[in-house]
């Protein structure tokens, strides 16, 4: 008979589903980036600096999507990763609200 670790279980199964919605959030940025460069608002000042912020949210959600994959790997370092995926969420957030936010204002300043 072998024994089950329900919060064992219970991990994998969160790191699957939040790995699942980070490759969403992944693909909405880069639907956001593809429209800043179709637009050609990707050229003016501020358009430049939220794609800089859409593209630095890309590289720390691919960071992020790396440690979970290790996550899954090995139970040992888990909770010093699992901070380490926190800071970079959060930083993440920061980065697609200031993205969508200057968005909407280049959108209501272009006729």
């Amino acid at each position: 008979m072998s024994v089950v670790s329900f919060a064992a279980l219970k991990t994998v199964r969160q790191l699957k589903q939040n790995r699942a919605m980070l490759v969403t959030v992944l693909g909405n940025l880069r639907a956001m980036l593809q429209k800043l460069f179709e637009s050609g608002l990707v050229y003016a000042r501020e358009g430049s600096r939220i794609a800089r912020d859409v593209l630095l949210a890309q590289e720390h959600l691919s960071e992020v999507l790396d440690t979970l994959d290790a996550l899954a790997e090995d139970t040992d370092e888990q909770q010093d990763e699992a901070k380490r995926v926190q800071t970079r969420l959060a930083e993440v957030a920061t980065l697609t609200q200031r993205a969508a936010e200057g968005i909407q204002k280049l959108r209501q300043a272009v006729p």
